[in-house]
């Protein structure tokens, strides 16, 4: 469905349990069905792994990137760290590894607290086969990655769930998902309505 499709959907649901017509103006439906959006996509990420059903409707926006990353700076936390920059689409990792000048190796997402507590621990720092990724600045979508102090970095790959495109009802784009998961998007937003009204209901 277009935006505007959607847009009529959602309104002839809404009217049909009641909600005021007044406050069914565009900008109001038009931030329920992108909202929904993001509903549909933490509903099926978590059954991704083992439910092929998941699969297809997250399909559209499963994305693969090779990233190369940037010399070592000054605001790296690690001196032999590199750093490397997200898709400006990039909304969750699925799957992640490296490409290093040994061969391909496994990443270890991690925390400040994680790298100050282990970082001189022979035991649990990087090695060969593994290599840290530290959350730099997430507003500018950045990791840094952190080897062992043999290993080179070549290639950052990842596998991502990209943000959908917004849903405008101006421009009366496309939904990104499948045709056949629009109306499923339009049943959260209503949903989304519905749990608000109860919610608002109980603290009456």
């Amino acid at each position: 469905m277009t935006a505007v499709e959607m847009h009529h959907s959602l309104q002839e649901k809404l009217l049909s349990f009641g909600y005021p017509s007044e406050r069914l103006d565009s900008y109001f439906i038009e931030k329920l069905l992108n909202e929904a959006l993001f509903v549909f996509i933490e509903r099926y990420i978590p059954l991704l792994k083992e439910n092929e059903i998941a699969r297809k409707k997250l399909h559209p926006l499963i994305y693969n990137v090779e990233i190369t990353p940037a010399s070592n700076t000054s605001s790296n936390i690690s001196s032999n760290s590199v750093t490397v920059t997200l898709p400006s689409d990039f909304y969750k990792t699925l799957n992640e590894y490296i490409t290093t000048n040994t061969g391909v190796v496994d990443v270890k997402p991690i925390d400040y607290d994680e790298y100050n507590l282990n970082r001189l621990n022979p035991f649990k720092k990087p090695y060969t086969d593994l290599v840290w990724r530290l959350e730099l600045n997430m507003a500018a979508r950045e990791h840094e990655l952190i080897p062992d102090v043999s290993t080179t970095i070549i290639k950052y790959r990842l596998r991502y769930i990209r943000k959908p495109i917004a849903i405008s009802i101006e421009s009366n784009n496309t939904c990104d998902l499948r045709v056949e998961d629009h109306e499923e998007v339009v049943n959260l937003a209503l949903s989304i309505i519905s749990g608000s009204k109860i919610n608002n209901k109980k603290n009456e």
